[in-house]
């Protein structure tokens, strides 16, 4: 299957994505449902304007599989809010999955089907999930041999006429570092500890000014003041398994900008890598949007920091904007890396 490319396509590639869709579902469906059902299901469900808001979902993602350069099958998963059911943080939605008859038999679907456990696990979620048309019998077997269980049901519907779809769901198992993830108030931190953590040249680095370094017991000190007396509003201390690992916040706007909030997070170095920092921005953004009432957080990082993106992108942030040459740092020039995150309604 080396001749076999996915790729993720964006909202300029509607149109493309929209002829394989209508194709594939077309060659899967039609002889079960009327001409008229089918005709309605296309003009609604897989319209330009409906894919185009579908693309442009940042809950959503599209991947294509290629051979030689031909889309020949696609993926949707949905993430957060986006899926149509179940919307538990940490499950991803496979809501469509389909291969050109041509090349049934070919084994692409399971590639597909591959890339989303590939996701799902790099990503910290904790089970797949997908509604599969109960008189799919295929379908529903093969996913059972991947391991899937079914957990309900859900309607379908294909124009006027209203199906049943089976919803089985397969367990990835507790991903290192995510799940174990919390977020307390900064009294359960003492002052040592935290600046015995803080204390790291490779934090700092990455930090505004306002974060000193070296961090001395003193900085430590005066920071929980600062928080306990509410001066510094939103901070929490990131525990996993029960010990302090960092430090985050968001900080709402002002006037016109008051349902957005700025976000921001440290580990210390013990904690790089194990997914810590991911899992505390996911719960940051949910606080801000649940609590706060917010419906945008943000982030920016330094053009230097590909593990701090790679952190906003797996807890579900898109990049923005590159601001170039924004920001000075030790007497170098950076440019600023916009990241974003929207609430979902």
């Amino acid at each position: 299957m080396d001749d076999i490319q996915i790729i993720r396509i964006f909202e300029d590639q509607v149109h493309a994505l929209r002829e394989l869709a209508v194709e594939t579902f077309k060659e899967t469906f039609a002889e079960s449902n009327t001409e008229a059902d089918m005709d309605k299901y296309l003009e609604s469900a897989l319209s330009t304007g409906q894919l185009t808001s579908e693309l442009e979902n940042p809950g959503s993602r599209f991947y294509v599989a290629c051979e030689h350069g031909e889309p020949v099958g696609y993926l949707k998963l949905n993430f957060g809010s986006a899926q149509s059911d179940l919307r538990e943080e940490a499950s991803v939605e496979i809501e469509r999955i389909y291969v050109k008859s041509s090349h049934q038999g070919k084994k692409i679907g399971k590639l597909l089907y591959q890339k989303t456990v590939e996701i799902a696990k790099k990503e910290g979620r904790e089970s797949i999930w997908l509604g599969v048309w109960e008189k799919n019998a295929r379908a529903i077997a093969f996913y059972r041999k991947q391991g899937f269980e079914e957990f309900g049901e859900h309607e379908f519907m294909v124009g006027d006429d209203t199906q049943r779809d089976v919803l089985m769901r397969k367990a990835l198992g507790k991903p290192a570092g995510v799940r174990s993830v919390q977020l307390h108030d900064m009294a359960a931190v003492d002052p040592g500890t935290l600046q015995k953590l803080a204390n790291e040249p490779g934090i700092a680095g990455n930090m505004r000014d306002i974060f000193p370094h070296p961090y001395t017991l003193n900085d430590a000190e005066t920071f929980l003041g600062l928080v306990k007396d509410g001066t510094i509003k939103q901070v929490f201390a990131i525990f996993e398994e029960g010990v302090f690992a960092g430090v985050c916040s968001v900080t709402p706007g002002q006037d016109i900008y008051r349902l957005n909030g700025e976000i921001g997070y440290w580990i210390g170095k013990p904690y790089w890598n194990k997914g810590i920092a991911t899992g505390a921005v996911r719960l940051l953004a949910d606080y801000a949007f649940r609590e706060l009432g917010l419906v945008r957080v943000y982030a920016s990082v330094f053009h230097t920091n590909k593990a701090s993106m790679s952190v906003l992108e797996k807890a579900g942030f898109t990049l923005e904007a590159v601001i170039r040459s924004s920001i000075i740092k030790n007497g170098e020039l950076h440019d600023e890396h916009l990241y974003s995150r929207l609430k979902l309604s």
